[in-house]
């Protein structure tokens, strides 16, 4: 909707307060066309809006500004993120390795051989190989023993993904504050910004202890380009939600 307002014999338009997080190439069209504004990209990293999506603008969304002036629209590129050497895996268990992939803000890949409902035993070999550098967040797959017998569950909290065009490994941490037993009931819920659908990640009971420097990891559906809300539930409250952005 475009909203025209006469002032001093000069029309000015508002900018609108919805496009914040809108696509870029969409908020430019409309700006442009129909607000006959004039629109300039300045591109810039951000950990919480997806890449190509709109963080804000100046003058700020709600601003009466003369038609036919200039508008900055600040677009996000996404997480910058680092460069990150891969640690040593092998020799180590899935539950390890996992911690160890999280220290290094890295996330699990595939594993094999695939199919098993849980791992044992230690890793054999990891691609990409200990001492490359890859950037955060990416994935590392492991690979264990085909003559090792499947385990019960397999050390990433039970993790049952099933949506997303892959996955990251995200860390659960333990509120400030906060005082839990010995064991605590952790249940995760996933709304992936692609579909929309609620998801179940994990509901299970989780000794305090593997909560590592007060992190635990899930297995988390992310799409490029797409925000996955996450709500972490500890012995049935509502601890905190976070959003897990899909790296392009």
């Amino acid at each position: 909707k475009v909203q025209l307002v006469v002032s001093n014999g000069l029309e000015e338009v508002v900018i609108p307060e919805d496009i914040k997080f809108g696509d870029y190439l969409d908020v430019e069209i409309h700006l442009r066309d129909e607000l006959k504004l004039k629109p300039r990209e300045v591109a810039e990293y951000n950990d919480e809006v997806a890449q190509g999506r709109v963080i804000r603008t100046d003058p700020e969304m709600g601003t009466k500004v003369r038609v036919g002036s200039e508008v900055v629209i600040y677009k996000s590129l996404g997480p910058n993120f680092k460069d990150v050497s891969v640690p040593d895996l092998t020799n180590y268990s899935l539950e390890e390795a996992r911690h160890k992939l999280l220290a290094s803000n890295l996330s699990i890949g595939r594993i094999f051989p695939e199919g098993r409902e849980g791992y044992k035993g230690t890793i054999i070999n990891q691609e990409p190989k200990a001492g490359e550098t890859v950037k955060e967040l990416s994935p590392v797959n492991i690979y264990f023993s085909e003559d090792e017998p499947p385990a019960d569950g397999d050390g990433i909290g039970n993790n049952p993904v099933t949506s997303g065009d892959s996955q990251v490994t995200e860390s659960i941490e333990l509120p400030k504050g906060v005082q839990f037993g010995e064991t605590i009931q952790l249940m995760v819920l996933a709304y992936p910004g692609k579909t929309g659908e609620e998801m179940l990640l994990t509901n299970t009971r989780v000794e305090k202890s593997k909560f590592l420097n007060g992190r635990y990891g899930v297995l988390v559906p992310v799409s490029p380009g797409y925000v996955t809300t996450l709500k972490v539930y500890m012995d049935g409250n509502l601890q905190y939600q976070k959003d897990v952005v899909g790296r392009q």
